[in-house]
């Protein structure tokens, strides 16, 4: 098989053929990618105060 190979491969294609072909993401990740606001509090979408049943 040694002589298959007729020159090194690039430091930036060694590089990419070791790399984790899936990265790790966490929830929040992935959420923040989707345009999720992580940083107020948890409530169903609506900013008024619930109102009040007589």
């Amino acid at each position: 098989m040694a002589e298959l190979e007729e020159e090194q491969a690039s430091e930036s294609a060694v590089k990419a053929f070791h790399r984790k072909a899936y990265p790790t993401y966490s929830v929040g990740d992935c959420l923040e990618k989707w345009g999720v606001n992580l940083k107020g509090g948890i409530g169903d979408g609506s900013s008024t105060k619930p109102k009040e049943f007589s």
